[in-house]
């Protein structure tokens, strides 16, 4: 039969760390580029306000990106303004002088939470 296991649960379970640092003024991002990745993302909205975090979005079986993607503001203020200026632009965006690629920022809502 076998030995006896014994599970202890915590009554106080740590909460999970977020991936990336996250606000409540979250803007989700679409038809990004395939080789869109977090770091270009940051680049191309941070022009508009202090990016707290941004994240491209993977597929876990293929490893590649699913075309979208969040970005976070500290304010308000900082994602209308990324919100209004960003809505329908494409943005190229060169990383390297010989990696560049094109990031079409589609913005169709925000995920502010009030």
């Amino acid at each position: 039969m076998g030995r006896i296991l014994r599970v202890n649960f915590s009554d106080n379970p740590k909460p999970k760390e977020p991936l990336y640092p996250e606000t409540e003024y979250k803007l989700f991002v679409g038809n990004l580029s395939w080789s869109a990745t977090s770091e270009s993302l940051t680049q191309a909205f941070q022009e508009y306000g202090n990016v707290v975090g941004a994240r491209v979005l993977y597929d876990g079986e293929t490893g590649k990106s699913r075309g979208y993607g969040f970005v976070c503001y500290s304010t308000k203020a900082e994602m209308q303004t990324a919100l209004v200026s960003l809505d329908g632009v494409v943005q190229s965006i060169s990383l390297y002088s010989l990696n560049t690629f094109s990031v079409t920022t589609t913005i169709f809502f925000s995920l502010e939470s009030n």
